[in-house]
């Protein structure tokens, strides 16, 4: 059965801290995604959320059903297409590193921005916004 596109309820800008741009911070999120003991190296794993695709990153939660977000990588075709639907009027910012697109209940962004801000240090996230579709 095909899943039922929904629209995009929120955006998430995400601006690390170091200067390796999206890459890094993508690929240490897989990481503590999948929780191997090896790769961990002392970090603490994310058990609330599981990968659901690679190719761009994609997350279910694995409690509340019906949260999905995508990790999309700066410079890329799919993240110039979400960055032409959110609306920047409020905030001039510079383009971000990665865009997390949202699909679920606005109540439940919090989990979004939860699960970045306790890994922040871990993710080298260097500061977030939270924006709207126009």
């Amino acid at each position: 059965m095909a899943r039922v596109a929904r629209p995009t309820a929120a955006f998430v800008a995400v601006y690390t801290s170091k200067g390796t741009r999206g890459k890094l911070f993508l690929s240490k999120l897989q990481i503590l995604i999948l929780g191997r003991p090896s790769q961990l190296k002392g970090r603490s794993p994310i058990r609330s959320w599981r990968r659901k695709a690679s190719n761009p990153l994609t997350l279910v939660h694995s409690v509340v059903k019906g949260l999905r977000i995508q990790f999309l990588r700066s410079g890329t075709a799919a993240f110039n297409r979400a960055k032409d639907d959110v609306d920047w009027d409020l905030v001039a910012p510079l383009e971000p590193d990665v865009l997390v697109t949202f699909e679920g209940p606005l109540a439940r962004l919090e989990n979004v921005v939860g699960m970045m801000t306790r890994h922040a240090e871990d993710l080298g996230v260097g500061g977030l916004v939270v924006l709207f579709p126009e």
